[in-house]
């Protein structure tokens, strides 16, 4: 690779870091907008089981609990907007992260976010036990446009 190359792929890096690094705290019951989307944490629930689509019940293991997290989506821009569940995760206060429970009755999924119009379903995800009173929902961006995070314990 020649030197400009490679100081445009830097350039590139360094500017997707950028908007990473875009961090809009939340709490539950507030809404906060980030990229134009506004992101709403209704309810945060712990469950012994979940329901899938397909009629099955899904149970954590040991030491786990399943966390459901009521979430209202909405679109501020102009434009369709999509959103990927897996575009959420809980992120514990030890840096490990843990994505979404897929497939289960009332997920917040894939979905084409019309403008002004809310998009209502939740998160489900797994997580230990002990994760849970400082843990923290972070949603990202599609794009890479920052993230809105939202304490899953102490609200602040």
């Amino acid at each position: 690779m020649s030197g400009g190359a490679v100081l445009v792929a830097d350039q590139v890096k360094a500017e997707y870091q950028a908007r990473r690094a875009t961090i809009v705290p939340g709490r539950v019951g507030t809404p906060v907008t980030n990229a134009g989307m506004t992101y709403l944490v209704e309810s945060i629930a712990v469950k012994d089981s979940l329901l899938t689509d397909g009629g099955q019940h899904i149970r954590p293991g040991s030491g786990d609990v399943l966390v459901v997290v009521g979430v209202v989506v909405t679109n501020v821009g102009r434009e369709p907007r999509t959103f990927l569940e897996n575009s959420a995760k809980i992120l514990a206060a030890t840096g490990i992260e843990y994505g979404t429970v897929v497939g289960t009755v009332d997920s917040l999924d894939m979905a084409q976010v019309r403008p002004g119009r809310p998009y209502r379903g939740s998160l489900a995800f797994q997580v230990p036990s002990s994760t849970l009173s400082d843990a923290t929902i972070v949603i990202g961006d599609l794009w890479g446009n920052g993230e809105v995070r939202v304490p899953l314990g102490r609200q602040p």
